[in-house]
């Protein structure tokens, strides 16, 4: 349960800063704004609206990262010029076999990690329990975990390859160190604030992908929110 607390909150950072970067909220005001309408919708329709809610925002969340990976992808000029400044800056050395235990994105340590929490997620974690336990049989149960396992490590494995996009974006030019011009503090704030300048152009464009990183983060609020209530 203390853990489920933790995720919320790191969920909730994330909305936060999408629309801190797109309207003249406060931190605060987008904290007590976005939980309240999460918990709002949660109280009133359960298991079924938060699932139901988790499809379309599942759309958005889709929507958003597809749109900055052709628009990034044709900033940097393509694929191959992508993959090659990621290269020339090492980071691509995932095949790094060294048993160092201190090296942050070494093969070792990515799949420790991925292996620690994939069981953590598919077999303790209280979500993915309350789901299958609503299932009518067990036999569902295991086709539902089975299915649902390749969507979520493409998810992730989309999310992981957004930051080689958007540092082959900003490869010549870090959006921190030049903070008196970009007025960006952090590195969490790169990705609505790419949001907010690239498509500002495009009607309804930057609106739908700030949509899209609510929709993360609402849908794993209100999943954590539903199924601790069970606990």
């Amino acid at each position: 349960l203390l853990q489920m607390v933790f995720y919320m909150s790191i969920s909730l950072y994330g909305a936060v800063l999408a629309l801190s970067a797109t309207t003249d909220l406060s931190f605060e005001a987008s904290i007590v704004s976005l939980g309240a309408v999460c918990a709002f919708y949660c109280s009133l329709g359960g298991l079924k609206a938060v699932l139901w809610t988790d499809c379309f925002q599942a759309i958005l969340m889709i929507t958003c990262l597809l749109a900055i990976y052709i628009t990034g992808i044709s900033d940097v000029g393509g694929i191959f010029e992508l993959f090659q400044k990621a290269s020339s800056g090492k980071r691509l050395d995932l095949f790094e076999f060294m048993p160092d235990i201190t090296r942050r994105y070494g093969f070792w340590a990515c799949a420790t990690q991925g292996i620690l929490v994939g069981v953590s997620f598919f077999g303790t974690n209280q979500v993915e329990v309350q789901r299958l336990l609503s299932l009518s049989t067990i036999k569902r149960a295991k086709s539902t975990l089975r299915m649902s396992s390749f969507p979520v490590c493409l998810m992730y494995t989309t999310c992981c390859f957004l930051g080689l996009v958007l540092y082959g974006v900003y490869y010549n030019c870090d959006p921190i160190l030049n903070k008196e011009r970009t007025g960006l503090t952090k590195y969490d704030q790169i990705v609505p604030a790419y949001i907010a300048t690239r498509f500002s152009s495009y009607p309804g464009l930057t609106g739908l992908c700030i949509a899209g990183i609510f929709s993360a983060s609402l849908s794993t609020i209100s999943s954590c929110l539903n199924s601790a209530s069970t606990v």
